[in-house]
């Protein structure tokens, strides 16, 4: 499946990217469960960009339900890849605006570790506890899914 954006001028990139995937999955172009390429063939492909690699660990719902103020003892973490430093920390600046703590979790080559069926996948977790799961991925081990029933925090 291509995408195709409009790099020139204002007009919102993400924006560009959420209504053309919409419309492949109104169409059946894309399929429920299909996967969308890793975060290294889109920095490949976007060589202008900085590609940086946050929300894949938590479920949208959660976004809302387990944001926490600064500071909260059950405050959740996330895990953030990417290649450059500065957007990883804007990133994480907006991770923590959003009510969240962030675990630096490498490069974009490294972000295997938060992916489907990997320790830190959509698990609510702190910021060392985060970090433990990072270090346990294996990447030829795939867990059984995410209970959903059972990750709430």
């Amino acid at each position: 499946m291509e995408l195709h954006v409009v790099i020139n001028g204002r007009k919102d990139l993400a924006e560009q990217l959420y209504q053309q995937l919409r419309e492949a999955i109104a169409t059946g172009r894309l399929s429920a469960g299909a996967q969308l390429p890793p975060s290294r063939l889109l920095a490949e492909h976007f060589t202008h960009s900085k590609v940086i690699k946050v929300f894949n660990a938590i479920f949208a719902a959660d976004i809302t339900d387990h944001a926490r103020p600064h500071g909260a003892p059950d405050r959740r973490a996330l895990p953030v890849a990417g290649d450059d430093a500065v957007a990883k920390a804007q990133v994480i600046t907006l991770l923590d605006e959003l009510g969240f703590d962030a675990v630096d979790a490498g490069s974009l080559d490294e972000s295997w570790r938060f992916e489907r069926a990997k320790p830190a996948y959509c698990v609510p977790l702190d910021q060392p506890g985060l970090k433990a799961a990072l270090a346990a991925a294996e990447r030829t081990v795939e867990l059984p899914p995410v209970d959903r029933e059972h990750t709430r925090a």
